[in-house]
């Protein structure tokens, strides 16, 4: 789901024209954007299926990951200015 300069939803458990994915883990990401004074919110939800594949993503990396998204995000939206 795509919701333009509001929200966006993604999952790993489908792949193209929806076949279900093969995958290490399952987990949905909903990504928000909020006006907020002189600048937007970026909130990130991620659900996962048990707390077992929650923990296994975490092992992953997953908090590093999304920090580094986030960094290239602001790097990028510092551009548009």
């Amino acid at each position: 789901e795509v919701i333009p300069q509001q929200k966006s939803v993604m999952t790993s458990m489908l792949t193209a024209d929806y076949r279900p994915a093969v995958s290490p883990f399952a987990m949905t990401a909903i990504i928000t954007f909020a006006d907020e004074q002189v600048g937007c919110r970026y909130t990130a939800t991620v659900l996962h299926a048990d707390d077992e594949t929650r923990e296994q993503h975490e092992q992953m990396g997953f908090f590093e990951g999304w920090n580094i998204v986030i960094d290239q995000l602001n790097d990028l939206a510092l551009t548009l200015r």
